[in-house]
Parts: structure tokens; C-alpha cells; sequence
């Protein structure tokens, strides 16, 4: 009786938007969430699209709904728009991140990176970012500066969702060799926090000892040669992600 009532509601404030339109819709979600703004689309028994005042369209599944309201706009109902927007609802414009990374693979450390970009849409950003990766391998210690894009695909439009991350560009030494970075990711967002797991491709350098008795050679002088080579390589990681959003 109560999804009935609901669909019958939709399609009520639906039919009236074009009778109306001094008063907006306010919609209640299940989990304490409010959306303000007006109804563009109504699929009865699936969803309903909101367009709020700064232009970006929000689409809420029906089973999410708790209720639905009308009431006349306020002077603060487009700063209570943007606050519910940002702590629940992926929406268009900038977005930034703050990650903590622990690397564990061909070189062991950690990194600091912050990403900052654009929101596309509810699911795509593109950015990108900076940092300091502190780490070590066969060759001895690597600090270096990744510079990089970015491209973040978030699979729902809810303060929790999963995620997909990739990023790409280069990595410009402190100590170390200069070369190729990239990185990809799976990972959950929980309001403004995130973790994720991934792998990344970084610069390496492999240092190994060559040895060689001449004594035993009759064209040369009797002498032992001993040298120490280096060689640059592409060291694969896991990375473990901490991150906040702002």
C-alpha cells in the first residue's frame, strides 16, 4: 500500500510542475538525506530525476524514498541544496583528494599525493596530481615527485560507493632515475573518506657485482677485476590507499 501511495505521489508532484511553480520539491531519503529542487523525470515503481538550482541533476531510486514534500523557497535553500549535495551527492565542479599510500613490492615505502580536478558528472572525474614518494630497492633509496592525470570512475551516485582509479605520467627524481609512473585502483568511498588496494609501475634501479679472475686467462696480466653495475628497470607494486575528499 505504501509503494502504491508513493508511485501515486510521484506522478501527482510530476503532473503539477507545470501548474506550479513557486513551491519545490523536497525529498526525503531513507538515510536521513534531503534533496530540494524540482522534478524532471518520473518512472513510476523506478526512480525520479531532480534538477536542483545549480544546474546538476540528481536521479533517486524509489526504493531510497521515504517521502516527498512541497514547500516555498527560502533565501537558505540554496546553501541547504549545496551542503546536502556535497556530503552525500556527487555533483558537477571541483573536487579534490588527500592520500596516504603504503608500497609494498619491487620498492617498499610510502607517498603522499593530493589530486585535485573536476567532476564531470555523478560518476566521472578527471584531475590530476602530485606528491612525494619515499621508498627503497635493490639499488638504494628512491625519492622522487610524481606528476601525473588522473581519472576516477565512481560506479554510484551515494556518500558510499565503490570506485575505479587510474593514473598516469611521470616521475621526477630527488634520488633515483626519471621514468614512467602509473598506478590503478579498486576502492570504496564512505562519505569523505576513502580506501582503496591497487598496483603501480614505477622507475627501479638494480644494482648487482661483477666478478672476474684474470689470472686464469693466459692473454691477460694476472689480476682480479671487481665492478659494481646498475641497471634501470620497471618496479611493479601494491599499494594500500587512506584518503579524504574535500
Amino acid at each position: 500500500m505504501k509503494r502504491l501511495f508513493l508511485a501515486l505521489t510521484l506522478l501527482f508532484f510530476a503532473t503539477c510542475l507545470v501548474f506550479s511553480q513557486e513551491k519545490i520539491e523536497v525529498i526525503h531519503l531513507k538515510n536521513g538525506s534531503i534533496i530540494k529542487g524540482e522534478i524532471v523525470e518520473v518512472k513510476p515503481n523506478q526512480y525520479l530525476k531532480i534538477e536542483t538550482d545549480n544546474g546538476s541533476s540528481i536521479i533517486c531510486e524509489y526504493n531510497n524514498i521515504d517521502k516527498i514534500l512541497r514547500e516555498k523557497p527560502n533565501k537558505d535553500d540554496s546553501t541547504l541544496k549545496a551542503k546536502s549535495n556535497k556530503d552525500n551527492f556527487l555533483t558537477k565542479g571541483y573536487r579534490g583528494f588527500v592520500y596516504g599510500n603504503v608500497i609494498i613490492g619491487n620498492l617498499i615505502g610510502g607517498a603522499l599525493t593530493s589530486i585535485h580536478g573536476a567532476q564531470l558528472n555523478n560518476h566521472i572525474f578527471l584531475g590530476g596530481g602530485t606528491g612525494l614518494r619515499i621508498a627503497n630497492d635493490f639499488g638504494g633509496d628512491h625519492i622522487a615527485i610524481p606528476i601525473f592525470a588522473n581519472f576516477r570512475y565512481d560506479i554510484c551516485n551515494y556518500f558510499s560507493t565503490p570506485y575505479l582509479e587510474l593514473s598516469a605520467g611521470i616521475s621526477v627524481p630527488i634520488s633515483g632515475e626519471f621514468g614512467f609512473y602509473a598506478a590503478t585502483s579498486v576502492g570504496c568511498r564512505i562519505k569523505n573518506f576513502s580506501f582503496d588496494l591497487g598496483v603501480e609501475f614505477a622507475p627501479g634501479v638494480d644494482e648487482y657485482v661483477l666478478e672476474y679472475d684474470y689470472s686464469y686467462d693466459p692473454y691477460y696480466s694476472p689480476y682480479y677485476y671487481n665492478g659494481i653495475y646498475t641497471e634501470k628497470y620497471t618496479a611493479f607494486s601494491f599499494v594500500a590507499k587512506i584518503g579524504y575528499e574535500f
